[in-house]
């Protein structure tokens, strides 16, 4: 070893040999400069893109919808207010474009939770289109019309974070600094709306099952031993459920962290009740230890876990699967892993029979396959 060192001393010791060495350690500085700025550019070209799809100017013959907190009828009051949340980048046409699976959700937060709001809440600057004649159309139009507790609403994300703890950094557009930008978007956006105005958060991929008065108030659920998912919460607008919910987005100002997927959903609840319940166990995160808060058990809310997703579309696995959800807030479906799954209309597979139950608008008018 010591042979190999003095040799390599004497080669360095020579002009030439030295030379060759700065001249490598430039070339490999400018290149390494060189990277670093292309991915900089390419994040900063990235961020103003994204920021700039969600401030579309509408078509004339789209029509806008109202913006939450402008005025005082769009403005959630009270603790009876569910939300749901789309931050898909603005399309061409600009109009409200959700898929059957999503405006199921909805409805059948509508029709389980007659005495709740449900708000929509979407991102983009998108409206109502007036063409009649597609299946989108449709559904919304049997939807809106069965149900009067459903409300649309525009988030303004430019002015949505002002008078919060987020308010700065949402300005200076570090919520844009992401690699899951849609995802980390719905994440922050959540914790945000429940600061703001209270009451439950749900994801677009699930069924609701039961009345949410059932659920109580100040809640979330285990997604396993290990992790609170961030699907299903609810922060009550007032006293420790607003605590909760400012801990939460404080945490978020913290942790925030564009490279990780998790980390700004299930990652900010699981660290806020870890320190708040003194556990790292979500089933000991019950109201005596949480000072109020509550972590449902796994089958209380993902009682189908996300690697046994294709339950819900298998036949054969249809009566197991409705048993296991007999306890169950929602049915979660793992739209990140079960969207390409096809369904057919009239299918005996469990999610067949969830949806002609909990959401008989969209399921009678979203064509041949659901």
């Amino acid at each position: 070893m010591e042979d190999l060192i003095t040799l390599f001393i004497r080669i360095c010791s020579s002009s030439k040999a030295r030379r060759r060495i700065l001249i490598i350690g430039l070339i490999l500085t400018i290149f390494i400069f060189y990277l670093n700025h292309t991915f900089i550019e390419e994040r900063r070209r990235k961020s103003r893109f994204l920021k700039d799809c969600f401030h579309n100017a509408l078509p004339l013959h789209v029509e806008p919808l109202p913006e939450i907190g402008a005025a005082a009828a769009h403005t959630p009051a009270g603790k009876q207010n569910a939300f749901f949340l789309e931050t898909s980048c603005s399309t061409p046409a600009a109009t409200i474009n959700l898929n059957p699976r999503q405006l199921c959700a909805i409805e059948s937060a509508a029709k389980n939770s007659p005495n709740w709001q449900i708000h929509v809440l979407f991102a983009s600057n998108i409206g109502f289109s007036n063409d009649s004649t597609t299946r989108e159309f449709k559904m919304l139009d049997a939807v809106l019309s069965k149900y009067e507790n459903i409300k649309f609403l525009r988030l303004n994300i430019t002015n949505y974070a002002e008078r919060t703890p987020l308010e700065e950094w949402m300005r200076d557009g570090r919520m844009f600094d992401s690699d899951y930008v849609n995802s980390h978007l719905s994440d922050v956006l959540r914790y945000l709306t429940l600061f703001k105005y209270g009451g439950t958060y749900l994801d677009l991929d699930v069924v609701v099952l039961r009345n949410l008065d059932e659920a109580g108030v100040n809640y979330s659920g285990a997604e396993s031993d290990e992790d609170v998912a961030a699907g299903f919460m609810n922060m009550e607008p007032a006293g420790f459920g607003h605590q909760v919910a400012e801990l939460c987005v404080k945490d978020l100002l913290d942790n925030f962290d564009g490279y990780n997927w998790g980390n700004n959903g299930p990652g900010v609840i699981t660290r806020v009740l870890q320190t708040l319940c003194g556990t790292q166990n979500p089933r000991k995160m019950i109201r005596d230890r949480c000072y109020g808060f509550h972590v449902y058990p796994p089958d209380g809310v993902y009682a189908i876990p996300w690697r046994q997703f294709r339950k819900f579309f298998d036949v054969k696995e249809a009566e197991e699967t409705l048993a296991k959800l007999e306890n169950s807030f929602i049915a979660h479906l793992w739209n990140k892993h079960s969207h390409k799954v096809k369904l057919k209309v009239g299918s005996k597979a469990a999610y067949a029979t969830l949806a002609a139950r909990h959401c008989p608008q969209v399921y009678a008018n979203c064509g041949e396959y659901f």
